[in-house]
């Protein structure tokens, strides 16, 4: 259904990468799932809150070895109050954007 949103969607994505503006790419991205019907809210849980927590706890493990680590992941994983980034921080980790 949302086909023809798709360059303007890419388009916006992109943009806001660029300009590290993690709110837009959380609304971009998550928005419509967390907001949307029963069956929306509960992939959201499903294929990005539930799946943060567990590579939240993952990285955890990493980085209580030390070291630098580049961690790869989708962007939606990474923004929004249930992001990595927000987990990780509430673990007590400082984080910076580069």
């Amino acid at each position: 259904d949302d086909i023809e949103k798709g360059q303007t969607f890419l388009d916006e994505t992109v943009q806001a990468w660029r300009k590290g503006d993690a709110r837009k790419i959380d609304s971009l991205m998550n928005e419509e799932l967390r907001s949307g019907d029963q069956f929306s809210e509960h992939m959201y849980q499903v294929l990005i809150a539930d799946r943060n927590i567990a590579m939240t706890e993952k990285l955890d493990k990493l980085l209580d070895h030390g070291g630098t680590y580049f961690v790869v992941l989708g962007a939606a994983h990474f923004v929004g109050e249930n992001g990595i980034v927000e987990l990780l921080k509430s673990e007590g980790y400082q984080i910076e954007k580069r």
